[in-house]
């Protein structure tokens, strides 16, 4: 071959090469992918990411039972009143009952006295046998004979002696028993609170310091207005 044609196969296999390289090229891509002429690059699609939610389990509710309020019932001591100041009662009879009336409701309750004068000589000046006293514990309750009738002549209390207690003859059974004085009168207040708390004024009668009004009922003691009520009694009344 002549030089000529050398250098013209020369160049002919330069550009075949050359062709041969552009095709890898466009067929493997700029970036050495494997991507086919004529094929649209393959694009990767994100697949979004689904957060769980917690799946709540449902608590079953138990029902709670309807608690019905049943109301209180506050019931009120029983209080059985041996004696009313007021009054001038004994066990609920009245000054002047009859000595067996009282004597009967006495021993009923209260069983037998402590203590019975029996009927005997009181005031000196009132005749024999006219009187009669009989004690329980701090009670004392008193008769009188008044022509024909003997009858409950009212009663004295000394607060330093206890308060008679006994039985109903029928329940229930009290649960304290008292002797009742003045609305706002305790045995532990003194002669002058007695007096303020009543609205009676203390005399001085015959050594004793005595609330009282017309004698019909008096807290006395015999040292004075500033000393606790040595006796309290329903019918005062002094011998003539």
């Amino acid at each position: 071959m002549s030089r000529r044609e050398l250098i013209l196969i020369g160049i002919v296999l330069l550009l075949v090469g050359v062709l041969a390289g552009i095709g890898a090229a466009t067929f493997f891509g700029d970036d050495g992918s494997d991507t086919r002429a004529g094929e649209p690059a393959s694009t990767t699609t994100a697949v979004p990411t689904t957060t769980a939610v917690p799946t709540t389990t449902a608590v079953p509710t138990t029902a709670v039972p309807t608690t019905t309020a049943v109301p209180t019932t506050t019931v009120a001591p029983v209080v059985a009143v041996v004696a009313d100041l007021v009054s001038g009662e004994v066990l609920g009879l009245p000054y002047g009952a009859s000595e067996e009336e009282v004597e009967f409701a006495l021993v009923e309750v209260l069983g037998g006295p402590d203590n019975d004068t029996g009927w005997g000589d009181g005031c000196p000046f009132n005749g024999d046998d006219d009187e009669r006293t009989v004690w329980y514990d701090g009670l004392r309750v008193n008769y009188y004979q008044y022509g024909d009738d003997r009858l409950f002549d009212g009663w004295s209390w000394r607060p330093s002696e206890p308060i008679p207690e006994g039985t109903w003859p029928v329940n229930p059974q009290p649960d304290s028993w008292e002797i009742t004085l003045h609305p706002g009168v305790t045995p532990s207040m003194t002669i002058a609170e007695i007096s303020a708390a009543i609205g009676v004024p203390v005399q001085e009668h015959l050594g004793y310091a005595i609330v009282t009004d017309d004698w019909t009922w008096a807290y006395l003691s015999p040292d004075g207005a500033d000393t606790v009520p040595f006796e309290i009694i329903s019918d005062i009344w002094f011998c003539d």
